[in-house]
């Protein structure tokens, strides 16, 4: 049966279509209704529970402990779209003392700051847009942002979010990205260098489907 559905997640569309549309051309796609509303579904437990962000499956872990690897316990690191702050909570555990975390989602904040943090004064956090949080940031304010799928590749490309971070990073980000899933499959290797990020790792993450990104100043 005809399916337009499975023509816009085919592999070759998505490569010829819509990620050139999403990096090149993402005014095509824009209007400020869409760009509104792609946030403010994430705010309710309409499409998910925090608690389905409480605990790690195998990738996760996987990720979180790449980036405890690759980082220092006196680095600042923030983490978008953090829901109920899993990764914060992990490396607070360990020792890191300057951790951040912002989503979009008030209830996933809450039980986040019901937290003691353990080994750090406080985990900051805050319940905001990306759109609107990144852009009020200090230039070199963070020395890491880290984020899990489904973040950045939500986010309407019409906002710069790669120019955001080469602002507001002092050292890198680390990533796990769905490369062609989810609403605005990008180039995102081709951003992360046009903004003027160098490459340290970029591999699959297991098999998960998830592609991790470490990009370093």
């Amino acid at each position: 049966m005809f399916s337009l559905r499975k023509i816009y997640q085919n592999k070759l569309f998505v490569l010829i279509v819509r990620k050139p549309i999403n990096t090149f051309l993402p005014f095509l796609s824009f209007s400020s209704k869409k760009y509104k509303t792609d946030a403010l579904i994430w705010q309710n437990e309409n499409h998910y529970s925090p608690d389905q962000y409480r605990t790690f499956d195998a990738p996760s872990n996987d990720f979180i402990e790449y980036v405890i690897r690759h980082t220092n316990k006196s680095d600042s690191i923030l983490d978008l779209c953090c829901n109920q702050g899993r990764f914060l909570k992990k490396l607070d555990s360990v020792g890191y003392v300057s951790l951040k975390g912002v989503d979009i989602m008030c209830s996933a904040i809450d039980l986040l700051r019901s937290y003691k943090p353990i080994s750090s004064d406080a985990i900051v956090s805050e319940c905001k847009h990306i759109q609107e949080y990144l852009p009020a940031l200090p230039d070199n304010s963070v020395d890491y942002v880290i984020t899990y799928s489904a973040t950045v590749e939500l986010l309407h490309p019409s906002f710069n979010i790669y120019k955001e971070l080469f602002r507001v990073c002092r050292k890198g980000y680390i990533f796990a990205l769905r490369e062609d899933g989810h609403s605005y499959p990008r180039f995102y290797r081709y951003l992360s260098l046009r903004y003027g990020f160098r490459a340290h790792t970029v591999s699959k993450l297991g098999s998960s489907g998830l592609t991790l990104m470490h990009y370093l100043k």
